[in-house]
């Protein structure tokens, strides 16, 4: 049985260790809900995962080229 407990809230560090982006580019991700508390900034797992959802893109097996 796993006992271990989830966290309501991630740090920074923690979030972005979770997502797998560094923490400078974690910041410039404007619109992933955010919670300051006395001036830290906390991610919920929750909200990670309906954005990784929500930005998810399909795998299409083409490469495509940026401008």
């Amino acid at each position: 049985m796993n006992d271990q407990i989830t966290p309501a809230v991630l740090s920074r560090k923690s979030a972005s260790t979770y997502i797998g982006v560094c923490t400078t580019t974690l910041d410039r991700i404007a619109d992933l809900p955010r919670v300051n508390i006395r001036g830290r900034v906390f991610y919920r797992p929750a909200d990670i995962e309906t954005w990784l959802e929500k930005n998810a893109k399909p795998k299409t097996g083409k490469t495509v080229k940026s401008r």
